[in-house]
């Protein structure tokens, strides 16, 4: 499985990549942890100094946009940037629905996120969604992870989310996810309940 380091923390998101090597598939961010770290979206609006280019070069970047401004920012950083990949994240609910058609409509690379049930899960099949986030811990149904998967086995970019614990993770391993999110405390829990980083970047 890879991972995706659930952080705006630039600094985190270099030590993980450097700390989990081909294990490591880049980076999830959300509005709270923009409002903490700048840095990701001053990259995006000006880009001359490179801030972080080097050091997270050939990798994804998941942004939730803070407007549809900064939405528009993301999907022209990922036409002009080939050496990281960004995508848009937005929730699958209602009243983001004809947003999400309109950047689909534009070849825009998008992450449905807060994915709960079968009915957004068609949804995101409607949609030809580029990257699904299936929740996990906050979903009242602990089952879904599994049936996700089961319907969508197809599906390469489904990514196991709300992932509390190592237990958490453990589940998506079990369901077969070939990505996960996950924030650094729980990636310190995994490296220290393994004898090395060899075995986490064994896990299949």
């Amino acid at each position: 499985m890879k991972y995706f380091v659930d952080s705006a923390n630039v600094k985190e998101i270099i030590k993980w990549k450097s700390l989990l090597g081909s294990s490591f598939a880049g980076a999830t961010t959300n509005r709270t942890m923009l409002n903490n770290h700048e840095e990701i979206e001053k990259f995006l609006y000006d880009k001359k100094d490179g801030i972080f280019h080097n050091d997270i070069s050939n990798t994804t970047i998941m942004i939730q946009p803070r407007n549809l401004k900064s939405a528009f920012i993301i999907q022209e950083a990922n036409n002009n940037d080939k050496q990281i990949e960004f995508v848009i994240k937005f929730p699958i609910v209602e009243s983001y629905l004809e947003m999400i058609q309109d950047f689909c409509n534009r070849k825009t690379k998008i992450c449905a996120t807060s994915v709960y049930n079968i009915v957004q899960l068609n949804q995101v099949i409607e949609f030809n969604m580029d990257w699904s986030m299936i929740y996990y811990n906050k979903n009242p149904d602990k089952e879904f992870l599994f049936k996700a998967k089961s319907i969508m086995f197809r599906m390469d970019n489904l990514v196991a989310a709300s992932l509390r614990d190592t237990d958490d993770v453990l589940a998506a391993l079990n369901a077969n996810y070939n990505y996960a999110t996950i924030k650094p405390k729980v990636l310190e829990e995994l490296f220290n309940n393994k004898n090395s980083i060899e075995e986490l970047k064994s896990v299949k």
